[in-house]
């Protein structure tokens, strides 16, 4: 159910968004920077020929908002932090290990994660030349 100044709505609002009763905001791309990063091993002997690469992914979002209402970015990522606010973000991944980590990038105009998002993945692995543990 939902409570405009227009009037008092049954329908959910995703039925709603599809009769242009009321549209939502959605992302249309999730850039990010890298989709891998590279790690030095651990012990500095290993892997001398390894150049760590940075931690920090600059991420740009682009939202449709056909009815141009106000918006904020929310971000969801499986490790690491967002630093910041708005369409361009950092996600700072410079605590995770090894791994494969996603963010999604939502719009919203006050409903939420109502409309479509989009995900994006990062791999984080360890240099090549790095001995086995």
């Amino acid at each position: 159910q939902f409570y405009s100044q227009e009037g008092f709505f049954i329908t959910p609002l995703e039925e709603r968004s599809k009769t242009g009763a009321c549209t939502v905001p959605s992302v249309k791309t999730l850039t990010l920077r890298a989709n891998e990063i590279i790690i030095g091993c651990n012990n500095a002997e290993e892997g001398k020929s390894c150049e760590e690469s940075s931690r920090e992914i600059s991420v740009k979002t682009v939202e449709e908002n056909i009815a141009n209402d106000p918006i904020t970015f929310m971000y969801k990522v499986s490790g690491g932090k967002i630093i910041g606010n708005g369409a361009e973000v950092t996600w700072d991944l410079t605590e995770v290990e090894s791994g494969t980590y996603t963010i999604t990038a939502g719009a919203n105009n006050g409903c939420g994660w109502c409309g479509q998002t989009k995900t994006e993945t990062v791999v984080i692995k360890e240099c090549a030349d790095c001995l086995p543990k």
